[in-house]
């Protein structure tokens, strides 16, 4: 009798095949990888390291900075080639300085559209010039993988004095 071979056909067929796979790649989108990605820009956005900083970003990363106006809340956005020479005039200005910053929380969230999100809130003391500024600063990363690289989507920026 081909009582076995008839079992792994039907298994096969439903789906549900015992039979060796081809070995897939470990995602590198994990809540641990988005994590420490998240956790090295802010270190080297701390240090003022450009390159380091900046190492998660591509042509499509989409930067979002949330800020009240007058009670109203306004969005502006920009992709990185836009924002690249801002973020280089912060990273060069010598009179300014985060001091201080402490997360208050972290949460990370896997997405089944093979995206990630890290949302830190900080708090933070920030000199500029000898003057000290003390902020709520709410930062939302949305990675995902492209060409077989971690990289950030969108940042989503909001600070609170």
């Amino acid at each position: 009798m081909h009582y076995p071979i008839i079992f792994v056909l039907i298994s096969v067929l439903m789906g549900c095949s015992s039979l060796p796979t081809e070995k897939q790649k470990p995602s590198i989108l994990t809540e641990e990888s988005i994590l420490e990605a998240s956790n090295y820009i802010d270190e080297y956005t701390l240090k003022k390291n450009f390159e380091k900083a900046t190492k998660y970003y591509f042509k499509g990363t989409q930067f979002f900075q949330y800020q009240n106006y007058n009670d109203k809340e306004t969005v502006t956005s920009q992709y990185y080639p836009e924002a690249k020479s801002s973020l280089q005039i912060y990273f060069k200005m010598k009179g300014m300085k985060i001091v201080e910053s402490n997360v208050i929380n972290q949460d990370i969230t896997l997405h089944e559209n093979n995206e990630g999100t890290v949302f830190t809130v900080h708090k933070r003391l920030t000199v500029y010039n000898g003057l000290g500024m003390r902020t709520t600063d709410s930062i939302g990363r949305v990675f995902g993988v492209k060409r077989g690289k971690l990289v950030v989507l969108q940042e989503h920026t909001r600070s609170k004095l």
